[in-house]
C-alpha cells in the first residue's frame, strides 16, 4: 500500500467535517480543590476537544458527560451563565483552584523538600508544576539575580 492509497484511506473514514463529542473522553473531574488535579483536567480535554475536531458549543454541552460530584453540581448552576469556552475554563480555575498569591508560591516553592522515598523526577515536577502557576514573568534557570 502506497502512502496516497493510505492517506485516501483515512481522509475516507475521518471526514473534515466531522464532529465529535465527548462521549468516549476518559477524562474527569469530581470537584477536588488543588491546582495541579485542574489543570490537568483541562489540559486533557483540550486537547481530547481539538482530536475529536468539537466545537465550543458541543464541548460546553458535552461537559455533563465529564464532571462529577461536586463539579456537576456547580456546573449546573454555572453552566446558563456560561457563554464559551475560555469562560468555562476561568471560571472553573476560580471555582475550584483559586490562584495562590506570588509570595506564598514563592514560601511553597522553598519549603518543598525531597524526602529519601520521593524519587528526583516525582520532585521536580512538583517544584516545576508550583512554579508555572507564578504569575509571568516566570523565572528561568538561567537567569541569575546575584
Amino acid at each position: 500500500m502506497t502512502e496516497e492509497q493510505l492517506q485516501r484511506i483515512i481522509a475516507a473514514l475521518a471526514p473534515a467535517n466531522r464532529q465529535g463529542s465527548f462521549a468516549r473522553c476518559n477524562a474527569v473531574y469530581d470537584g477536588t480543590g488543588d491546582n495541579e488535579t485542574v489543570e490537568t483536567f483541562l489540559s486533557a480535554i483540550k486537547v481530547y476537544k481539538k482530536i475529536e475536531n468539537i466545537d465550543d458549543e458541543n464541548a460546553l454541552e458535552g461537559l455533563t458527560l465529564l464532571l462529577k460530584g461536586d463539579a456537576a453540581v456547580w456546573w449546573e448552576g454555572a453552566k446558563s451563565d456560561v457563554k464559551s469556552w475560555t469562560d468555562f475554563e476561568d471560571r472553573l480555575r476560580h471555582a475550584f483552584a483559586p490562584k495562590i498569591p506570588a509570595d506564598i508560591l514563592y514560601q511553597k516553592i522553598i519549603e518543598l523538600k525531597q524526602d529519601a522515598t520521593t524519587p528526583t523526577e516525582k520532585f521536580v515536577a512538583k517544584k516545576r508544576a508550583l512554579i508555572a502557576q507564578l504569575p509571568a514573568p516566570i523565572p528561568s534557570e538561567t537567569i541569575s539575580y546575584i
